[in-house]
């Protein structure tokens, strides 16, 4: 077991760039990245959490039994209650598949320095007592209506629906052990994180 190993919570504001930042240190530093929003949909699957959900959302987020997620998207994401509802139901699930990965890379002989758990919801949940240090991505809130109504197709009033549900900017900032500035370009944010990767590095 390599001592010393660090877990770095990696998150930000939907559309912010974060994912961007995610797959320059796992494909280019082959850094361990677990991404929260993949283990969301896995759990997604799970009875007990299909029926919290139908109970709190309505059938509608439902087909032939299979949450769809754009449904309970749509449902959750309409005001910062109803996202909370959300999260009050499924972070509980995900945070404890966290927790068993983050204990077996501890456990391992992995060469990694330390290992990214990539998750907007980081700083609202159990996953910000798991983690070393917080780095954050963010991006001015008109680019992000942009990028959300681009890879979602959605229009500008349901982009803005999705960004307001959420954390300001701001507060992801202010909460950041490191932040990083996902308003320009791919180039640019991956530029931060080759410098911030070579800073870290030479820091453990």
């Amino acid at each position: 077991m390599k001592q010393n190993k660090k877990i770095i919570g990696l998150t930000g504001t939907m559309a912010s760039g974060k994912s961007t930042a995610a797959a320059f240190f796992r494909d280019t530093a082959g850094i361990p990245v677990i991404d929260a929003d993949q283990v969301g949909h896995e759990i997604l699957t799970r009875p007990e959490v299909i029926q919290a959900l139908t109970e709190a959302f309505g059938p509608q987020i439902l087909k032939d039994g299979v949450i769809v997620r754009k449904a309970l998207a749509d449902a959750a994401f309409v005001d910062e209650v109803h996202t909370e509802m959300l999260n009050s139901i499924t972070h509980p699930a995900i945070c404890g598949e966290i927790r068993q990965q983050i204990d077996a890379f501890l456990a391992s002989d992995d060469d990694a320095p330390f290992m990214i758990i990539e998750a907007y919801g980081l700083l609202q949940s159990e996953l910000k007592t798991m983690v070393d240090a917080v780095w954050a991505v963010g991006c001015d809130r008109r680019t992000r209506i942009r990028r959300i109504m681009q890879r979602n197709g959605l229009t500008e009033e349901e982009a803005k629906t999705r960004v307001n549900s959420q954390w300001p900017e701001e507060k992801y900032r202010e909460a950041a052990d490191v932040y990083l500035d996902g308003s320009g370009t791919e180039a640019f944010l991956k530029e931060q994180c080759k410098i911030l990767w070579k800073r870290y590095t030479d820091t453990i």
